[in-house]
């Protein structure tokens, strides 16, 4: 999908080919929780989405860490009541150290809020509201 872009990126080789199967792979993990999601009710799919970008962002805060922080004596902090345990945290710290630009910050910081109005109500909201509805 993204091969043609990719020429004209200045990497050797090795680079663009690892480049090309991330951007691949990236590619399919996309069309698969675009599927997952597609059967989800609204709540459902303001869940699972949730779930799965909380994920990613503990990923990209581990990945920037010492092994040792990653180690299992470490687990109590980014679980339960650990200070990383919350979508939030993971949030607002991977924003802080640059990790997320501005934009994806705040996108997140929406879908947060969606998930949490999902998640802590029993109320059958809505994704979208028709125009003539309030």
């Amino acid at each position: 999908m993204y091969s043609h872009t990719l020429e004209t990126v200045p990497f050797n080789d090795p680079d663009r080919e690892r480049l090309r199967k991330h951007l691949d792979e990236s590619t399919e993990r996309s069309g698969k929780l675009i599927d997952i999601l597609s059967k989800e009710t609204a709540r459902g799919c303001a869940l699972v989405a949730g779930a799965l970008l909380d994920e990613r962002l503990l990923k990209i805060l581990q990945a920037r860490m010492i092994t040792r922080a990653t180690a299992n004596k470490f687990d109590s902090f980014f679980e339960g009541h650990g200070p990383l345990a919350t979508f939030a945290a993971r949030t607002h710290l991977a924003h802080l150290l640059g990790f997320i630009a501005d934009k994806v910050y705040q996108d997140l910081c929406v879908i947060r809020g969606i998930r949490n109005r999902f998640a802590h109500s029993s109320e059958d909201h809505r994704l979208w509201r028709r125009r003539d509805q309030k």
